[in-house]
């Protein structure tokens, strides 16, 4: 299963986009995995505390920003 960066990353390639570097995508990689376990994280303590009423309600908290 390929991650949201990996398909993004495929998808550039095909349509002939490269403007990237190793180094971006190895960034953008670690971001998305920091991401998810974040992800993981909130979703252990929210299972712990009913913290959330919906997945739109954690989204909006953790990730949006003002």
């Amino acid at each position: 299963m390929k991650t949201a960066v990996e398909w993004l990353i495929d998808e550039l390639y095909k349509q002939g986009i490269s403007l990237y570097t190793p180094e971006l995508i190895e960034q953008a990689k670690e971001m998305e995995h920091e991401q998810m376990e974040t992800t993981w994280n909130n979703a252990i303590d929210a299972e712990l505390k009913d913290k959330w009423q919906s997945f739109d309600q954690f989204h909006n908290q953790t990730f949006k920003s003002e």
